[in-house]
């Protein structure tokens, strides 16, 4: 069975080397620059996502809430997040 990934992240340049490592592995990912468009995405019954990997800053929608949202939709799909920032603090 493949396993179908969604990845958001609002940075082109970390996007786009994700998604293809994903799908080297043989994963199917959907890729998009926005929480928004993952959200969109998650309420299709029919994409069961069985990982969202998420940036958590994020202009908008960052990760934190767009994980709520997907979890609303698709509660069994697992959740990673990661994020640039090296200061913790700033993540609060």
């Amino acid at each position: 069975m493949k396993y179908r990934i969604l990845a958001v992240d609002d940075q082109i340049e970390n996007l786009q080397p994700t998604k293809q490592l994903l799908e080297s592995w043989g994963y199917t990912v959907d890729a998009v620059l926005s929480g928004e468009d993952g959200v969109n995405l998650a309420r299709n019954p029919l994409t069961n996502y069985a990982v969202a990997l998420l940036d958590y800053n994020m202009p908008g929608m960052n990760g934190f809430e767009t994980a709520a949202e997907i979890q609303k939709y698709s509660p069994e799909t697992v959740i990673l997040m990661y994020s640039c920032i090296d200061d913790r603090e700033l993540l609060k």
